[in-house]
C-alpha cells in the first residue's frame, strides 16, 4: 500500500480543515504529520488543543498534548491555559494543579499569573480554600506577581468557612509578598471575625485606622448588638458619626438589622427615626428589615403596618419584601391571608417567583400547615417554569426535614432525582445531617451515590458527615473506601475527617490503623485539635484498660500526649482531664484521679458533672460511701447539678432519699 503523502505545510493544512469546521481529519493529519517527523507549529497545535477543550473532549486534548511533547514541541502559555481550562472543566483539578506544579518546576517558559488565577478561582468554586492556598504559595515561589484580589478571594474563603488562622496566614504572605491590602482585605477580615465571634480581633483592626469604610464599621455594629453590647455598638457608631465620615443608609440598615434579629423592635424603629431627622431617605431595604424582624417576632399586625407605611412613602413593594410578609402568614398558619398577598403581587403586576413559593411552602411547614403545604408543591409541580424550580424542590425536602420528617424528606428526594431534579446543597446537606443523626447512614450514602450519579460533585462536608457516622457505627471499610474517594476526586481532607476515622479505628481496636491515620496527616500538614488528642487518649485508655495496664503507664501515655499538644500549642480542656480521670478511676486509682482534678483547678478548668460522675461513681463501688457523699456536697457547693446519669451511677449504693436530704 501507497504511504500517505503529506501536504507541504501540514500546519496551514490543519488550520484550514479546522476553519472547515473538521477538526476529526484535522486531528489524524496531526498525528500523521508528527509521526512522520513534521509536527506543526505550537500554534497550530493550541488551535486544534483549544477546539477540543471546548468540546469537552479531555481523552483528545490528553493525546495531542502527549504528542507534542513526543514530538518536541515547545508548549507556551497558551497551551497551558488551555490544558488547564479542560482539566478544570472535567472537575479534575489535581491533576491541573499536578500540572501547573511541573510547568512551574520546568526552567522555560515561566508560568503566566494568569494560569495560576485560572486554577485559583476554579478551586475556590469547588470549595477548596486549602488547596488554593497552596497553589497561591507555589505562584509565589515560582516568581509569578499575583494581583491583590488573587489574595483577597482566598481570604474570603477562608472567613466564609470561619478558617481565620488560615486567612491571617494569607494576609502574612500578601505582605510578605510586598503586595499590599486594601480596603476589601480589612474589610473581609473583620467581616469574618465579626461572624466568628471574635470581636476583639474586629476592634482592634477598626481601631487601628486601616479601615475607614462604613461597610466594616457595621459588622462590627451588627455583631456587637448580636452579641448583646449595644452600649459599645452605639458608641462606636457615634464615634463614627463624629469623626466625620459619612454616615450613610447603609450603615442605618446594618445597624437596623442587628436589632431586628435580636427583636429588639423599638430600637431599630429608634434607627430608623434617627435616620430620617438626619435628612437620610429610608429606601426599600430599610422598610423590608423592619418587616422581617416584626414577622420574626410574630408581630404581623406592625409588620403589615411597616408595609404599608412603604407604599404609601411612594416606595413600590418588590418581589423580596412580598416573600418576606409571606413568610410571616404562612408560618403563623395564615393560609387565606398568604394567598391574597400572592393576589395582591399579581394585581400590582409582579409575577411570584420561586423563592415567593419556597418561603411559602417553608412557611406553611413550619408553622403546621404541611397538608397546605404538599397541595401546594403538587399544583405547582403541575406548571412549567417557576413550579419546576431547583429552588421549590428544595425548600419542600427542607420544609420536611425543619418538622422532624427525615424520611419523607429521604423519599422525596429519591423522588425528584428520578425526576431529573437535584435539590440544593443546602437541603442536601442538612439531609445527609439528619440521616446520619437518626442512625441512617446507608441512606445518607444513597443520597451521596444519588448526587454523584446525577452528575454532582459532592463536597468536602457531605463526605465528612458520612465518614463521620459510618466511623461511628465501626463500619471502617465503608468509612475508608469513602475516604479514598473523596481524596481520588480532589477534595481536602481536614482534622475533622482524621478525627472522625481514627475514632473510628480506636473503637475496634485497631490501633495500629489509627496510629497510621494520626502520623498520616501531620506529614501532609492537617494540625491535629484538642477533639483529635481527647479521642486518641480515650481510644488508648480504653485499648489499655483491656491489657490490664496500671496507672504508672497511663501517666506517661498522658505525658507523652500532652508534650506533643504542647509543640502544637495546644491546652488540654474539661473534656481531656475527664477522660484521663475516668481512665484513673476504672484502675481504681481514686487519689490520682483526685490530683488530676486539682491540676485542672490550677489551671483554671472547673470539673463538670462528668467529671464529678466519674469519682463518684469510684467511691460507689468501694463502698467509700462517706467520702461519694463529700464528693456529692462539693458538686453542689460548686453549683454542679447532678444529672440523671449521675443519679443512675451511684442509686445502686446511695439511696437517692439521701441526696433529697442534700437537696434540701
Amino acid at each position: 500500500m501507497a504511504e500517505r503523502v503529506l501536504p507541504p505545510d501540514p500546519s496551514s493544512s490543519i488550520r484550514s480543515l479546522l476553519r472547515l469546521r473538521l477538526p476529526l481529519p484535522a486531528r489524524a493529519l496531526f498525528f500523521l504529520a508528527s509521526s512522520r517527523g513534521r509536527p506543526p507549529c505550537v500554534k497550530t497545535c493550541n488551535l486544534l488543543l483549544n477546539l477540543f477543550a471546548n468540546s469537552n473532549d479531555l481523552p483528545s486534548v490528553s493525546q495531542i498534548y502527549a504528542q507534542m511533547h513526543r514530538s518536541s514541541v515547545p508548549p507556551n502559555a497558551f497551551t497551558f491555559d488551555i490544558l488547564l481550562k479542560a482539566l478544570c472543566r472535567a472537575g479534575h483539578l489535581p491533576q491541573a494543579f499536578d500540572l501547573l506544579l511541573r510547568h512551574a518546576q520546568s526552567s522555560s517558559p515561566r508560568p503566566d499569573p494568569a494560569l495560576f488565577l485560572r486554577l485559583l478561582h476554579a478551586l475556590l468554586l469547588r470549595r477548596a480554600p486549602s488547596p488554593a492556598f497552596r497553589l497561591l504559595r507555589l505562584a509565589v515561589s515560582s516568581g509569578a506577581s499575583l494581583p491583590p484580589f488573587a489574595y483577597n478571594l482566598l481570604i474570603r474563603a477562608f472567613c466564609r468557612l470561619r478558617q481565620l488562622p488560615h486567612a491571617e496566614a494569607v494576609l502574612r504572605d500578601m505582605l510578605k509578598a510586598g503586595v499590599k491590602p486594601d480596603d476589601f482585605t480589612f474589610s473581609s477580615l473583620v467581616n469574618g471575625y465579626c461572624k466568628a465571634g471574635h470581636l476583639s480581633k474586629a476592634r482592634r483592626m477598626i481601631s487601628s485606622g486601616l479601615l475607614s469604610d462604613g461597610f466594616s464599621v457595621g459588622c462590627l455594629v451588627h455583631s456587637l448588638i448580636r452579641f448583646g453590647f449595644d452600649e459599645e455598638a452605639s458608641a462606636l457608631l457615634d464615634r463614627f458619626k463624629l469623626s466625620g465620615r459619612t454616615v450613610d443608609a447603609v450603615l442605618y440598615s446594618i445597624a437596623m438589622d442587628g436589632k431586628c434579629k435580636l427583636g429588639k423592635m423599638a430600637e431599630a424603629e429608634g434607627l430608623f427615626r434617627e435616620m430620617v431627622s438626619r435628612g437620610l431617605n429610608p429606601d426599600r431595604i430599610h422598610y423590608t428589615t423592619l418587616v422581617n424582624g416584626y414577622c420574626r417576632k410574630g408581630e404581623l399586625g406592625l409588620a403589615r403596618k411597616a408595609f404599608e407605611s412603604m407604599i404609601a412613602s411612594g416606595i413600590e413593594a418588590d418581589v423580596v419584601v412580598y416573600n418576606v410578609l409571606a413568610n410571616g402568614l404562612s408560618r403563623k398558619g395564615l393560609v387565606q391571608e398568604t394567598y391574597d398577598l400572592v393576589l395582591r403581587m399579581l394585581d400590582q403586576g409582579l409575577e411570584p417567583d420561586s423563592v415567593t413559593y419556597a418561603t411559602i411552602l417553608m412557611g406553611f411547614c413550619k408553622g403546621g400547615s404541611l397538608k397546605e403545604a404538599e397541595l401546594l408543591f403538587g399544583s405547582l409541580k403541575q406548571r412549567d417554569g417557576t413550579g419546576k424550580s431547583v429552588v421549590v424542590y428544595s425548600a419542600m425536602v427542607s420544609g420536611y426535614l425543619e418538622i422532624g420528617r427525615v424520611m419523607e424528606a429521604f423519599k422525596s428526594f429519591i423522588s425528584f432525582c428520578k425526576e431529573g431534579v437535584v435539590v440544593d446543597e443546602v437541603a442536601c446537606s442538612k439531609l445527609i445531617s439528619e440521616l446520619c443523626k437518626g442512625g441512617e447512614v446507608s441512606r445518607a450514602l444513597k443520597v451521596l451515590e444519588a448526587l454523584q450519579t446525577m452528575g454532582r460533585n459532592p463536597s468536602e462536608i457531605f463526605y465528612s458527615s458520612v465518614i463521620a457516622a459510618l466511623s461511628r457505627e465501626g463500619r471502617m471499610r465503608e468509612a475508608r473506601a469513602l475516604f479514598e474517594s473523596m481524596v481520588k476526586r480532589g477534595l481536602s481532607t481536614d482534622v475533622v475527617v482524621y478525627s472522625a476515622l481514627i475514632d473510628g479505628y480506636l473503637k475496634i481496636n485497631d490501633f495500629r490503623e489509627a496510629r497510621k491515620l494520626f502520623s498520616e496527616m501531620k506529614i501532609k500538614g492537617i494540625k491535629p485539635d484538642l477533639v483529635t488528642f481527647t479521642i486518641f487518649l480515650d481510644g488508648c485508655l480504653k485499648r489499655k484498660s483491656q491489657q490490664g495496664v496500671d496507672s504508672v503507664e497511663v501517666e506517661g501515655m498522658n505525658q507523652s500526649l500532652q508534650e506533643e499538644m504542647r509543640e502544637w500549642g495546644i491546652t488540654p480542656d474539661v473534656i481531656y482531664h475527664t477522660v484521663l480521670i475516668d481512665g484513673y478511676c476504672k484502675r481504681d486509682r481514686i487519689d490520682e484521679a483526685h490530683r488530676e482534678m486539682d491540676r485542672m483547678a490550677e489551671n483554671g478548668l472547673a470539673a463538670d458533672v462528668v467529671t464529678y460522675t466519674a469519682v463518684l461513681s469510684s467511691y460507689c463501688k468501694r463502698g467509700e460511701m462517706d467520702k461519694a457523699k463529700e464528693i456529692l456536697q462539693e458538686m453542689f457547693e460548686r453549683g454542679v447539678r447532678p444529672d440523671d446519669v449521675c443519679f443512675s451511677a451511684i442509686e445502686e449504693n446511695l439511696k437517692k432519699a439521701e441526696i433529697s436530704g442534700l437537696l434540701g
